[in-house]
């Protein structure tokens, strides 16, 4: 589990995801040096979620933490999101 959140969060430091887009599973596990199925089963086990349901919560953690720190904006305020919400 540690191997694969770490390189989940190499992808990221190097910059991948804005060049490749989100890493998949098949990315991940070459990484690894295993097949998909078995990383996938490996982590099943391991977690109860699929490599593909991790990946996920990587990729939401990370928006996250960009959002949080200020850095990065969704390009409306708070006040424009929610008139826009109610309208």
């Amino acid at each position: 589990m540690t191997k694969f959140n770490g390189s989940l969060s190499a992808y990221f430091e190097k910059g991948d995801g804005n060049e490749k887009g989100f890493p998949t599973v098949n990315y991940v596990a070459s990484r690894l040096n295993l097949s998909p199925q078995y990383l996938s089963d490996l982590l099943k086990q391991e977690t109860g979620k699929t490599a593909l349901e991790l990946i996920h919560l990587h990729l939401i953690s990370e928006a996250k933490n960009l959002l949080v720190a200020g850095e990065r904006s969704i390009g409306v305020s708070p006040k424009e999101y929610k008139s826009q919400l109610l309208n």
